[in-house]
């Protein structure tokens, strides 16, 4: 009898530890695949961003070379664009209170090794100075953040999403626009190309 009972015991015990691993491994797995389906939806309507903004846009953007220019950084200092650029540059329009804007910063600083790794990113913004500032220290970027009257920025688009980013390469010829906040295997992607540059 007293077997018996040690029988139903452990046969409880381990029902009971399979239940609660099937509950535990089960709500995970629905989290994995809710995030799965928000990403792939997000990515769905940026491509539809990212086409409604080139179809509006000024000017042909991929396969253009960017208009040089100079800037002024968060510092003061006068910078040209073309200085700025490596093997693969991701040149973001961006604002100071946009939440996908603070999405990709934040991205980029948590993916970024060292000062190699945010070479490969600028930001361009109409932003008040001051703001800029306190963004690039919120965020921890280590990147060119530049500061730009909108004069720029109208070269390409009389109207645009924040982020807008343009993908370029060393010479400056945009490969593709992005309308919305980069993924982290983009951004790994950059981070990457110039790492073996």
């Amino acid at each position: 009898m007293l077997r018996g009972l040690k029988l139903v015991i452990v046969s409880v015990t381990v029902i009971a530890i399979t239940i609660g691993l099937a509950y535990v491994l089960g709500g995970e797995a629905g989290q994995y695949i809710a995030q799965y389906r928000a990403e792939r939806e997000y990515l769905q309507q940026r491509d539809k961003d990212s086409e409604q903004q080139l179809a509006n846009a000024n000017r042909t953007i991929i396969g253009e070379k960017l208009p040089e220019d100079e800037f002024k950084d968060v510092s003061g200092n006068t910078v040209r664009l073309s200085e700025l650029l490596r093997r693969k540059t991701v040149v973001s329009f961006m604002s100071s209170n946009c939440q996908g804007c603070m999405t990709q910063a934040a991205q980029i600083a948590s993916l970024a090794r060292d000062s190699v790794d945010f070479a490969g990113f600028i930001v361009i913004s109409l932003s008040d100075v001051d703001d800029l500032i306190s963004f690039k220290r919120e965020y921890g970027l280590k990147c060119p953040v530049l500061h730009e009257n909108g004069e720029y920025v109208m070269r390409f688009f009389n109207n645009y999403l924040t982020p807008t980013s343009l993908i370029v390469n060393r010479d400056g010829v945009v490969e593709k626009l992005i309308a919305g906040h980069l993924t982290d295997s983009e951004i790994e992607d950059v981070m990457d190309c110039n790492r073996d540059s």
